[in-house]
């Protein structure tokens, strides 16, 4: 079952439609379902599929001269391997004159990386533009460096000819739960909170299966499905990978700023600089700065990958427990009681892509979403959201674990702490909470035009 990623289909389906020759570069971390989502496209379309292999050229030409030949002559018995790759690309480009055709190379780093000269021959062929022919050429890959620094690079061939490019990243919260039509609102949050909404995490889990046992076979049993998924994807890219784990179990337990980090890994600032960019360009930690603010000294890191950082909360503290089977009789005390802890942060998340992507109460653009904060703690606030001119705001208050309805008390704290940020002329005010609100509160913020949500809420339940 194909499952979301409308937004990137339809880039395709234009580009398909609107241009005889086109060029996608389509990247992003391993699992998040770049294959399936390029399978789907494809559907219906004469397409050349060839997926690189970390050989030399001699065996990928043969195997992407096997790739061509299955497409244009499957019933050839014994295919030959041309001469080259420029060849390949020219017998390609001929059969796209006869039908439209889509190449897919998967993988491209393995291709590049024994045939550098693979960039210039692609740019050759894309710049001919024959005006018969129907062609239209991704390159896929999981490494996200080598794409936006030597694919897209303005170094590189295809710099200017590449019509666009896709990051993709996990399904969305609300896509996330159709994976899992019985489980609540709150169960599906959970579920998010610990998987990102990548495809492959949701699809090893059990539909089934009560969400205790989904948390225990991911992250808590000897051979949890999830336990060596941080390890494997680390790996692609980086080395010392002793350090970046460091860097992780630093974030996580609160030295999330610069110095904090750099001290607690015993590292030079500048040298932790290089590690926390490199974890930062693979999409798994970002630099977190307050909204309306250009203090950069107050910005420090998050774990922005919700698998690494659920991994990271719970996995290497309780992993002799783990190991010796004790997180069963242990379960309650070491890993759910700090669930709702967890999932303050994760419910943030989710309530900023609501606001981005599915709300309709707002009567601006949202240009920056995030938090603001400053050196002073009661100055947090957990949800603001601007306009491009800074004189729209939304100021909210965010909550999973409190436990309570909220009432108006929680939105007068909120209106005097928005008090802080004086750029602000236009303001509004949303509270969430996993625990509702009071009947007092839903009246005054019906009157006063504040916007309450809950999790059935956010998940377009009512």
């Amino acid at each position: 079952m194909f499952i979301g990623r409308t937004n990137e289909l339809v880039v395709l389906d234009t580009l398909w439609q609107q241009k005889p020759t086109s060029c996608i570069l389509l990247y992003g971390n391993r699992f998040v379902g770049k294959t399936t989502l390029i399978t789907e496209f494809c559907k219906g379309k004469k397409t050349v599929f060839f997926s690189a292999l970390p050989s030399i050229y001699d065996d990928n030409l043969t195997a992407f001269s096997k790739a061509l030949f299955s497409c244009i002559a499957p019933a050839l018995f014994s295919p030959p391997a041309l001469q080259d790759f420029d060849t390949v690309l020219q017998n390609i480009q001929i059969f796209s004159q006869k039908e439209p055709t889509v190449l897919v190379i998967d993988d491209f780093s393995n291709l590049y990386h024994c045939h550098p000269d693979f960039l210039r021959l692609l740019a050759n062929v894309l710049e001919q533009k024959q005006p018969v022919s129907k062609l239209m050429v991704i390159l896929a890959d999981s490494s996200n460096s080598f794409m936006e620094k030597t694919v897209m690079s303005s170094q590189s061939p295809l710099y200017g000819i590449y019509d666009t490019s896709l990051r993709i990243s996990g399904l969305s919260y609300r896509d996330c739960s159709q994976f899992f039509p019985l489980y609540s609102p709150e169960e599906n949050a959970i579920i998010y909170g610990m998987t990102g909404g990548v495809p492959l995490y949701l699809e090893l889990l059990d539909s089934g299966a009560d969400l205790k046992t989904n948390i225990m076979n991911a992250f808590f049993t000897r051979h949890a499905c999830f336990s060596e998924f941080p390890t494997l994807i680390l790996k692609q890219e980086l080395r010392e990978l002793t350090i970046y784990h460091a860097i992780f179990s630093s974030i996580i337990s609160g030295s999330c700023r610069l110095s904090e980090i750099a001290d607690r890994v015993h590292l030079e600032t500048g040298l932790c600089v290089k590690y926390l960019k490199a974890l930062t360009t693979m999409g798994l930690i970002k630099k977190e700065t307050p909204v309306a603010s250009k203090d950069q000294k107050k910005s420090y890191y998050t774990i922005s990958d919700l698998m690494f950082r659920f991994y990271y909360r719970f996995v290497p503290d309780n992993k002799s427990h783990i190991t010796s089977g004790r997180i069963f009789l242990s379960y309650l005390t070491l890993i759910e009681d700090y669930i709702p802890e967890y999932m303050e942060q994760v419910l943030l998340d989710i309530v900023k892509e609501y606001f981005l992507h599915y709300d309709h109460h707002l009567v601006f653009e949202i240009n920056q979403i995030g938090s603001y904060w400053s050196k002073s703690s009661t100055d947090h606030i957990d949800l603001l959201a601007t306009d491009m001119t800074n004189t729209y705001g939304l100021f909210g208050t965010v909550n999973y674990s409190g436990g309570r309805p909220m009432d108006i008390s929680d939105l007068q704290a909120l209106i005097e702490k928005s008090k802080v940020v004086t750029t602000i002329e236009h303001r509004c005010y949303c509270l969430v909470n996993r625990s509702g609100f009071t009947n007092v509160l839903i009246n005054k913020a019906a009157e006063d035009g504040v916007i309450l949500l809950t999790l059935p809420q956010l998940y377009h339940e009512t």
